[in-house]
């Protein structure tokens, strides 16, 4: 097939159906002889009459309808009429007396279905008593009214009678779908039945699709390593058929743990919410280890999986983990595992408690004992030291910054507050606690948390500004911020800078640091003893 449709090779069509459609609206005749005309050409076949053309050749036959269908708009109007579908598909005269009334009903003074002759017929099919027949009719006869409904100029409120129809339209829906599911459980419980009585086997199965199937029936699928069933609210007749399918479930599933376990890397992904995902479905999911950095597996529960299956999936996703994250927090890894001085990877042990981000403040000795080759040496492996944060440039790109979400949601057994989107550099401070902010890279200050390589820069520019005195609050740095007024005035006075209100507006400075007093200065040594021993020993050791 796909090479005949390449090379525009086709059967040959011997036929086209056809319909005229220059039709004649001066007399009811003329348009029924205009729907009869015979086809131009000879390869055209005039197929059998439509709905609307049976439905005019009927009412034609009316007198009633044709004493009024004299001028060219009646007669439009009548073929609109006409065109009405029928979806009960019932006899073609029962369906001609309902357009007979609709048409009647529009050639009147006003033009318009009366309400209460709507509301009639309408209301005799909200009832969602009966069988599957009998709903199926009601369904298909408001359908017909919904249609009716949608032509606003035959109603004088067609919103009303469209929402009217809808609506009973879906309660009839619903019933009928009830009414369907419970034939096909009265059909599974008399198969059941008829195999206990007789001694048969039930006979069940997972397809390779991963539908489960008893006897034919699907009763739900197999998502990963879980069973989903389609009927979550189960009755006896389901518990049958679950216990049933219960061997082929656990055969599945014992063989789907063999596939995990020897899985490559590239199956798994971890989702936003911590879930260790196997073919799309949880498998696992991280949980509170000895640091951030060293989450734990925990297996999903899953009643077709015992204890040694559960371990097997919880080593292999372990390892997997340790890869995943090796793979994506590289930078942090390679510092780990660097040949380097101890101060340095004591330095490199507290960028990884903070998952690749610590204030300066916290390492201020180790920061101010590093020797030049140290500082170059941490530098060739992304690490920054600013002004207000030491931290890997490398993890705070945003995919990174994602997974440290994820690995401090974990650590505090809980969800992943907010998820740090493309442009966050600056975001509310109250959106989420303020150890969430240092592990995904932020510093909270004042109301606004501040992803470091952003502060950074706001702190070198106000350095600079702070060292030609007072300054005002630039474009610049309420950019940098992310934010103005108050807020602004709250992160520099989390930085150490004071706010004063002057006459041309609020300005700022960065006090001078008080001078630690020189508890030597102006002190005298003490007058020796002469009769003390230690006066007798100077004299011994001066004579020498």
């Amino acid at each position: 097939m796909i090479q005949a449709v390449e090379d525009h090779r086709f059967d040959p069509v011997e036929a086209v159906s056809w319909r005229n459609r220059l039709l004649d609206f001066s007399s009811t005749q003329g348009l029924l002889r205009c729907l009869e005309m015979r086809p131009p050409k000879r390869y055209l076949m005039r197929p059998r009459d439509a709905d609307d053309h049976v439905a005019l050749a009927e009412l034609a036959r009316d007198e009633g309808v044709t004493d009024r269908a004299t001028n060219p708009a009646a007669v439009r109007l009548l073929w609109e009429v006409c065109q009405i579908p029928d979806f009960r598909k019932v006899m073609p005269d029962h369906h001609a007396a309902l357009l007979r009334q609709v048409y009647l009903h529009l050639m009147a003074e006003d033009g318009l279905l009366p309400e209460d002759w709507i509301a009639g017929h309408i209301n005799r099919l909200d009832d969602t008593t009966g069988d599957i027949d009998t709903l199926t009719m009601r369904l298909a006869h408001i359908r017909t009214w919904t249609y009716i409904g949608h032509r606003g100029d035959w109603l004088a409120d067609s919103r009303h009678w469209r929402e009217r129809g809808r609506a009973i339209e879906d309660r009839l829906s619903d019933a009928l779908h009830e009414r369907l599911m419970q034939r096909f459980v009265d059909q599974r419980h008399a198969l059941l039945g008829r195999r206990r009585h007789g001694g048969g086997e039930i006979l069940a199965a997972v397809t390779a699709k991963g539908d489960v199937v008893v006897e034919g029936h699907s009763i739900g699928t197999m998502a990963g390593l879980s069973f989903k069933p389609l009927n979550p609210t189960r009755d006896d007749g389901d518990r049958a058929f679950l216990a049933a399918a219960r061997p082929a479930l656990l055969s599945e599933a014992a063989r789907r743990v063999g596939e995990l376990v020897g899985a490559p890397d590239g199956e798994f992904h971890l989702g936003d919410d911590g879930s260790i995902e196997w073919r799309k479905a949880p498998a696992a999911r991280l949980a509170g280890g000895d640091d951030l950095l060293r989450p734990r597996v925990l297996v999903s529960r899953n009643e077709l999986i015992d204890g040694a299956q559960g371990e097997r999936m919880r080593g292999r996703l372990a390892v997997w983990l340790e890869h995943e994250l090796r793979r994506r927090m590289k930078p942090l890894y390679r510092l780990l595992d660097a040949e380097l001085g101890s101060m340095v990877r004591g330095l490199a042990f507290q960028l990884a408690e903070g998952l690749g981000t610590m204030p300066r403040r916290a390492a201020v000795a180790q920061i101010n004992a590093l020797t030049r080759a140290d500082r170059q040496a941490l530098g060739r492996y992304g690490v920054r030291i600013g002004l207000e944060t030491v931290y890997l440039t490398a993890l705070l790109k945003l995919p990174t910054l994602r997974l440290r979400a994820i690995l401090w949601a974990a650590r505090q057994g809980g969800p992943v507050p907010l998820l740090p989107g493309k442009g966050d550099e600056t975001m509310a401070a109250t959106d989420a606690p303020a150890d969430f902010w240092a592990a995904v890279g932020y510093r909270v200050l004042g109301t606004r948390a501040i992803r470091a390589d952003r502060l950074e820069a706001l702190a070198r520019t106000l350095r600079k500004l702070a060292a030609q005195g007072e300054f005002t609050a630039t474009a610049e740095l309420r950019a940098l911020a992310g934010c103005e007024g108050a807020a602004f005035e709250s992160v520099l006075s989390a930085l150490g800078y004071r706010a004063r209100q002057g006459e041309d507006g609020i300005s700022f400075r960065k006090p001078a640091r008080k001078a630690k007093p020189n508890t030597r200065r102006g002190k005298r040594k003490p007058k020796a003893n002469e009769d003390s021993p230690f006066a007798d020993l100077k004299k011994l050791v001066l004579r020498k």
